[in-house]
């Protein structure tokens, strides 16, 4: 992680870029930085 995220105590980020077939550069940059690929949502239900 980038030293500034760590220095004001950050443990976890969220990046919403698209990293789909069609986009594969942002799912590299991502993964380069120690990013993983998440569900994109969750399904909340009573």
């Amino acid at each position: 992680m980038p030293h500034a995220f760590t220095a004001v105590g950050a443990e976890r980020a969220i990046v919403y870029a698209r990293g789909d077939d069609a986009y594969p550069v942002p799912r590299r940059l991502y993964a380069s930085m120690g990013f993983s690929v998440r569900p994109r949502s969750h399904t909340y239900a009573r």
